[in-house]
């Protein structure tokens, strides 16, 4: 299944990715810090950097999905 986590860098991203990804799934996690991508990526998503107050950003972002 495809998902789309906000704030995949976070507290609670930080242990639902790698949870997601483990049981097959393939993850899509945002952050607001471009520095943050690898962070996601090492988790085993696929890093998104958008402001999440820009909707069209969001909507961007889901699409690629």
């Amino acid at each position: 299944m495809k998902i789309f986590i906000a704030g995949g860098s976070g507290v609670v991203g930080k242990r639902l990715v790698p949870e997601l990804v483990s049981r097959g799934h393939q993850v899509t996690a945002t952050s607001r810090t471009p520095g943050k991508k690898n962070v996601i990526r090492a988790l085993g998503a696929e890093p998104v950097v958008l402001d999440a107050l820009d909707p069209a950003a969001v909507m961007k972002a889901i699409v690629f999905v």
